[in-house]
């Protein structure tokens, strides 16, 4: 599962150390001062934990609040934030009384003085997703209901996948029909880039990410306003992709080509994509300023490429940096999150559903991510 801790205390590693190692979950560490902007963002079933270590009694009922509005008992449509409280000196009188604002967990002081190990946060994530299928099927007042069957409503029936109503069933992805990955070439450029050197050959995560202004804002926009859009654009990026370790390398007009350290076991980067996606309506309204929506495509793939400074690549010669390019300008749908098999094996399984083949291009297979259409 993919776990959130938001905590300003020097020891939120240390805390969750074994759950890092297990890997066995995807976690994130963020400043407590992260946890709105994230939430604004948030699309999908994560678990957050939220430390409240040096938070009064008036502000810790603010952050319930606060947070209570977002879960499941929320009685929101789309109301599946699932949180749990961290407490690591005991501070709460009453924690009993966080699970009545639709808590997960409490950590508190006992447990942080023994360990915090896979066994419990298995068993959160497992009540969390407990909580979040009845959150998914209930008709947004807290009562269950059972769906109806096409014949009984002369309309489809839809399905959830991680909170996300489709307007048809969804069937499980086979996931063996999948090519397996080339990854004998892999040359892991590790968790962060602080081992990355220019000059040296690594594998890193791919993006292909446009703006769709030159099609959709065609005579629209003076040069200059062309600029502040890109500049806004790049911005957005850097702020939904940088977390994931994300950087701009190659940019040109309304497109570019984004780059992720590779270390064989995170798959953050496709998360990041797929909110970036979701949130198209988001970014627009806020960050682009347009009154008439621009889409967004964004490509995924694995491969090699020499390293060189953004502004110094001019010379690199590298198949992977032109097959990423040829299929976010050749072939990928504007709107969509397309990735490649190689993105397949990194994604988590509760994300299998959203598959969909879409054939090959230039000898590989390529798959796109389902995405609900913006309201």
């Amino acid at each position: 599962m993919e776990v959130h801790v938001f905590s300003n205390s020097k020891r939120s590693a240390e805390w969750f150390d074994a759950i890092r190692r297990s890997k066995k979950h995807l976690l994130e560490l963020h400043g407590y001062e992260e946890l709105k902007a994230w939430t604004r963002q948030y699309a999908g079933s994560a678990l957050i934990y939220v430390d409240i270590l040096g938070l009064d009694e008036k502000e810790v009922g603010k952050l319930m609040r606060y947070l209570s509005s977002l879960g499941p008992i929320s009685r929101k449509p789309n109301g599946n934030l699932l949180f749990g409280i961290l407490d690591p000196k005991g501070a709460l009188k009453d924690s009993a009384e966080l699970f009545h604002f639709g808590a997960i967990d409490y950590i508190g002081k006992q447990l942080f003085a023994s360990s915090l190990d896979t066994r419990r946060l298995d068993r959160a994530a497992g009540f969390a997703q407990n909580v979040l299928t009845r959150a998914v099927t209930s008709n947004g007042n807290g009562a269950n209901h059972a769906e109806l069957s096409e014949t009984e409503t002369g309309e489809p029936p839809k399905q959830s996948v991680g909170g996300i109503d489709f307007p048809q069933a969804v069937g499980m992805f086979d996931i063996r029909s999948v090519p397996a990955a080339d990854s004998a070439s892999y040359r892991y450029s590790g968790s962060d880039w602080s081992v990355i050197e220019p000059d040296t050959e690594y594998t890193f995560w791919f993006a292909f990410v446009s703006l769709n202004a030159s099609r959709e804002l065609a005579g629209q926009q003076s040069t200059g306003q062309s600029a502040r859009l890109v500049g806004a654009f790049q911005e957005a990026l850097d702020r939904y992709f940088g977390p994931s370790g994300g950087k701009i390398w190659m940019w040109k007009d309304f497109s570019g080509l984004m780059l992720f350290p590779f270390d064989g076991t995170a798959w953050a980067p496709v998360l990041a994509a797929y909110r970036f996606i979701m949130n198209q309506n988001l970014v627009n309204a806020e960050d682009l300023g347009l009154s008439v929506p621009i889409s967004f495509q964004v490509a995924l793939d694995i491969g090699n490429t020499t390293y060189r400074e953004a502004g110094k690549t001019g010379t690199i010669i590298s198949d992977s940096v032109n097959y990423i390019f040829h299929l976010g300008q050749k072939f990928a749908p504007h709107g969509s999150l397309t990735i490649t098999s190689q993105i397949i094996p990194f994604l988590p399984e509760r994300m299998t559903p959203l598959i969909v083949p879409m054939g090959k291009f230039e000898g590989r297979a390529v798959y796109r991510l389902r995405v609900p259409t913006p309201a």
